[in-house]
């Protein structure tokens, strides 16, 4: 009874707790300051805001992490259940968009018609030098794109030149049956050294 009397109360009590738990976590923390609480919000606010171009405030971040603070109702759990069965019904399937990527024709292609206009474009100008500096710079990155792909695109494997044999030899088809000397059979011995020598 003693000790249940004695203990600390509330935020103190855990932080006693974990500084005997785990001395190396806990390091002295008293607790978080409004102020300190104020900057991480407005900090998270300008990320949304500046990296991923959302425009949210702090009472946004705020009203997400009070969202996710509490927790789901039977409601809302068969709410969820209920959308998930109607996406599999629908055969809705989430489906993550693939990636652009360069393809060795299509650049091809590309760079024909480029290479048209920019002929068109250097009969015009009276400066070639100048011309052949930016057409230079204007290509080399894509250049080296399609040079890599086209690279990896010959050095292809050994065994893209090796079938797979997948179907056997049919006995039974009408070829092997007109022809008895283009299959072994049972009724002739197949070619090979022979076991009585």
């Amino acid at each position: 009874m003693f000790s249940v009397v004695h203990q600390p109360k509330g935020e103190q009590c855990h932080a006693v707790v974990w500084n005997k738990l785990c001395p190396q976590f806990a390091d002295g923390f008293k607790e978080f300051t409004p102020e300190g609480i104020t900057e991480a919000r407005q900090a998270v606010a300008d990320i949304g805001n500046n990296q991923l171009q959302l425009d949210i405030n702090e009472s946004d971040v705020v009203d997400l992490l009070e969202s996710h603070a509490e927790e789901l109702t039977n409601e809302d759990l068969m709410e969820l259940e209920q959308q998930m069965i109607a996406f599999e019904e629908e055969g809705q399937v989430l489906e993550t968009p693939e990636p652009n990527r360069f393809l060795t024709k299509e650049l091809a292609e590309a760079f024909h018609l480029i290479e048209t206009g920019m002929a068109k474009l250097e009969e015009q100008d009276p400066n070639a030098e100048r011309f052949t500096k930016i057409y230079q710079i204007f290509l080399s990155c894509c250049k080296a794109i399609y040079n890599e792909k086209k690279k990896s695109s010959v050095q292809a494997t050994l065994n893209v030149y090796f079938k797979k044999l997948t179907s056997e030899i049919n006995l039974h088809s009408p070829a092997a049956e007109s022809d008895p000397d283009s299959a072994p059979g049972p009724s002739s011995p197949a070619p090979g050294p022979s076991s009585n020598s």
